[in-house]
């Protein structure tokens, strides 16, 4: 069991809507889920923050410095780098 919220688990509490709305919300949340990344460095601290980690911009910052993620273009987290920080924290 990890610390924080995975993805999927972040955007069936926060994004979808309950069952039975009215199916524009669905629509709505999905676009917001499409429209989420990249993100920047504050956005993705933001981001990790709301699943349940207790991380700052810094501690994001010396993962990229150290490797642990690589991204393809500087001050862009894509979904898979910003999971991939979870994935550290949890391990550690």
């Amino acid at each position: 069991m990890g610390v924080g919220l995975t993805f999927e688990e972040y955007v069936d509490l926060r994004l979808r809507p309950l069952a039975g709305a009215d199916p524009v919300f669905s629509e709505a949340a999905e676009r917001e889920r499409e429209q989420m990344f990249p993100m920047n460095t504050a956005a993705a601290w933001g981001h990790l923050r709301s699943r349940g980690y207790d991380c700052r911009p810094q501690m994001l910052d010396l993962l990229v410095e150290n490797g642990v993620v690589k991204l393809a273009n500087p001050n862009a987290w894509t979904q898979a780098d910003v999971d991939a920080a979870p994935e550290h924290f949890e391990d550690c």
